[in-house]
């Protein structure tokens, strides 16, 4: 998927999508870039993971309230980027980087929206977003998920590395913003010698959690990898892969707005494939695909 010239809202770029698996069809909510630089987020439809069948014409989820807002022209990068997707308890957790600008800092936040209201459409029945990292400090890339009932994660990147905060209930904003604990540190390999960050949510397997994520070496190129974690206490890792599962590459891999940038975000279980949704250099949506048997086998040879 592409900018389109025609949508002013997503003429400039359409990237880092979350995905969802609802009634047999596989939901892209994907990060728009309007031409003066404003990120909202769309959507796009499609039966078999591949192939856009439906793209809405007006954008899903827009900036709203003053942490994501721009308030003055001229000024680049403001509103939601970056939008990933849970289910919990019939409801849509999507969460999104938030950009103003008139912070010096980005956030995290959070909302909201019932999984028949997102099927219906409803885009006025999304919750108001809850800011989940703490002030004052450039947080990025979370994800929030049940592990079980009482105990949920909010996974986040705090540069240059990975953070965990721990929540007691489905509702974060009651237990306000914690700062959390890092879990993973870059450095492990020279793909991600620089800095480490979430990709798309983990995924529950017969192995464990399975994570996407992404890293960058010294050469600033973005490359994807997986990671293993324990099934209840996922802020321990069991295993990563030695080499990237995804690298720069094509063409609309290497050029765009940025140059030589795979970022995951999204991903979807269909039958025994694994379909990993991600921005190709921060202008199109593309996707990948691997047997989900073959990545937790590498991963599970590689388990400490």
């Amino acid at each position: 998927m592409s900018p389109d010239p025609d949508h002013p809202w997503e003429a400039t770029a359409t990237f880092n999508p979350a995905a969802l698996y609802l009634k047999g069809k596989v939901y892209i909510l994907y990060r728009a870039l309007s031409s003066d630089f404003v990120s909202s987020v769309g959507l796009a439809i499609s039966s078999d993971g591949y192939t856009v069948d439906e793209r809405l014409e007006e954008p899903i989820y827009i900036p709203r309230f003053d942490f994501e807002k721009k308030t003055r022209e001229g000024s680049h990068y403001t509103g939601v980027e970056d939008p990933r997707v849970t289910i919990i308890d019939n409801e849509i957790y999507m969460t999104y980087t938030a950009v103003s600008d008139t912070l010096p800092y980005v956030r995290v936040a959070l909302t909201r929206i019932r999984v028949k209201d997102f099927l219906r459409e409803r885009w006025d029945r999304w919750r108001r977003p809850f800011l989940i990292s703490e002030p004052a400090i450039w947080d990025k890339d979370g994800v929030f998920f049940r592990v079980r009932d009482g105990l949920y994660l909010f996974f986040h990147r705090i540069d240059p590395d990975m953070w965990v905060s721990f929540y007691h209930n489905k509702a974060p904003e009651k237990e306000g913003w914690k700062l959390g604990i890092p879990f993973y540190k870059h450095g492990k390999t020279p793909w991600e010698s620089v800095k480490v960050g979430l990709g798309a949510p983990p995924i529950l397997t017969e192995e464990g959690w399975l994570l996407i994520y992404h890293g960058i070496g010294a050469d600033w190129k973005y490359r994807a990898g997986a990671m293993l974690l324990d099934e209840e206490s996922p802020w321990n890792v069991e295993a990563t892969t030695e080499f990237p599962i995804l690298e720069p590459e094509a063409p609309y891999e290497r050029e765009g707005l940025s140059k030589n940038v795979v970022f995951p975000t999204g991903v979807v279980q269909l039958g025994d494939e694994l379909f990993v949704y991600y921005g190709a250099a921060d202008t199109h949506v593309a996707v990948a695909t691997v047997n989900l048997d073959d990545i937790l086998s590498e991963l599970v040879l590689r388990r400490k």
